[in-house]
């Protein structure tokens, strides 16, 4: 499922399989210990470079993003508790990435522009606050068919089942690809020989 939640990606967001394995790299463990989804995060990952930020720099800064939403240390800790907000139930137990997002989304929609300003610079920290801007656009956004983007993506996503064989029946299906193919048959002829 992993490789066909990739290739999906691929076609509907603005990165490359390579580049979302990239950002994989920087942000997969804290997605696995938090039982993040694979639909989820790579949901997470496609807003985000929709807005230009992919691979490795997207991993790292999904990754830091999530350790100020979950940790409730420093001035991201004090926002939560603020914003009357918390990334985890009442019985200690990770709401979920998009849950995570919409609380903060609503907590912070009635404050003025600086006020947001402050809650998302506390939140992202100083260094991947217009990253987390970015994660935020994605809730906020809709399609050309009103559907909110981040809904949009993991619909896309969660129905990705024989997307890797599909991509590479499309990158097999022309000259190169033949040649490929005829350059296989031979090697397996000159064998059985």
């Amino acid at each position: 499922n992993y490789l066909d939640v990739v290739a999906k990606a691929q076609n509907s967001t603005n990165q490359s399989a390579e580049q979302l394995m990239e950002a994989y790299l920087g942000v997969g463990g804290t997605m696995k210990s938090l039982n993040i989804p694979i639909t989820e995060s790579a949901t997470a990952l496609g807003v985000m470079a929709n807005r230009g930020l992919k691979g490795s720099e997207a991993g790292t800064a999904l990754n830091a993003i999530m350790a100020n939403l979950t940790t409730g240390a420093g001035q991201a800790g004090e926002m939560m508790q603020q914003l009357g907000i918390s990334a985890f139930d009442s019985e200690g137990r990770f709401i979920g990435l998009k849950e995570t997002l919409n609380s903060v989304n609503e907590a912070t929609k009635g404050m003025t522009d600086a006020q947001r300003e402050a809650a998302f610079a506390a939140l992202g920290g100083k260094t991947h606050v217009d990253d987390l801007k970015k994660l935020m656009a994605g809730l906020n956004d809709t399609t050309a068919e009103g559907v909110q983007e981040w809904d949009s993506i993991t619909k896309k996503l969660e129905n990705c089942n024989g997307a890797m064989e599909q991509m590479a029946k499309t990158k097999m299906d022309n000259l190169e690809g033949d040649l490929a193919t005829l350059s296989s048959a031979a090697q397996d002829a000159g064998i059985r020989i």
